[in-house]
């Protein structure tokens, strides 16, 4: 993983044609994977909500990233970003939906995880340049080039934030045990802390929720329905599946 190249850019501003940009390429991508909808409340893990109405939680080597048509889809994200190798397997394709079948002979495959990509991909193909926001195949290393200033156009704020679209939200994930006053540890390279995060596209400040799409949640891309605290933040403590310690905001001018 190639660390962010030292070189500090002057701080830039968004234009809202670039967050709409931004915004219609991520509904855009979500609608190709179909349209999925997953949960991040203070009461159950992240899952996805089904057409039968349950919310299930979806094995590695199951899903839509293991299904025939969607499976090439991902290494379009892997070539999008450098240096631009596809990573995914797809030697394995319509296995298992939901739960790995268990008197499979085969194992699951062990796909390397492309949410980091996918954030990438969307803000490229929505004109972003390299020195506006550096796409990486970690979350951790664009967080550092925004954080360092080696990148120009998003600010990084700790949580609890109000949402805005636009935004970038940020969680930690697997040993990660980093919190909002912390994200000054956060390190690129091959020490890059497991993080995920998600490109917010509409929020319901009254009924206190955001709406954000990503990429490699519960194995699709997915639209998140991000429960908010009293106040109508994202917040660290408020949904144990997703503890949310960063905002990247585009740099733009107040609405």
């Amino acid at each position: 993983m190639t660390p962010a190249p030292r070189e500090r850019v002057a701080p830039t501003v968004v234009t809202s044609a670039q967050v709409r940009r931004l915004v219609a390429n991520a509904t855009d991508e979500w609608l190709r994977w179909g349209g999925r909808v997953a949960l991040v409340t203070p009461a159950q893990p992240a899952c996805l909500v089904r057409p039968e109405g349950d919310c299930v939680l979806v094995d590695d080597g199951c899903g839509d990233e293991q299904a025939a048509a969607l499976c090439p889809v991902v290494d379009e994200y892997w070539q999008a970003v450098p240096p631009g190798h596809p990573r995914h397997g797809c030697a394995q394709v319509d296995v298992c939906a939901v739960q790995w079948p268990s008197d499979a002979r085969l194992e699951p495959e062990n796909t390397p995880p492309w949410s980091a990509v996918f954030v990438g991909a969307m803000l490229m193909k929505s004109g972003f340049s390299a020195r506006e926001f550096r796409p990486t195949r970690s979350h951790a290393g664009y967080i550092v080039a925004a954080r360092e200033g080696y990148a120009s156009a998003f600010e990084v704020l700790p949580t609890p934030v109000v949402p805005r679209v636009g935004d970038i939200v940020c969680a930690t994930r697997g040993d990660t045990r980093l919190r909002p006053g912390e994200t000054d540890r956060i390190l690129d390279g091959e020490q890059s802390q497991p993080l995920h995060c998600d490109i917010v596209v509409d929020v319901d400040p009254v009924g206190g929720w955001a709406y954000a799409i990503g990429g490699n949640v519960q194995q699709t891309v997915a639209l998140n329905e991000v429960q908010l605290d009293a106040q109508g933040q994202l917040s660290y403590d408020m949904a144990p599946a997703r503890p949310w310690i960063l905002v990247l905001r585009p740099r733009r001018l107040a609405p």
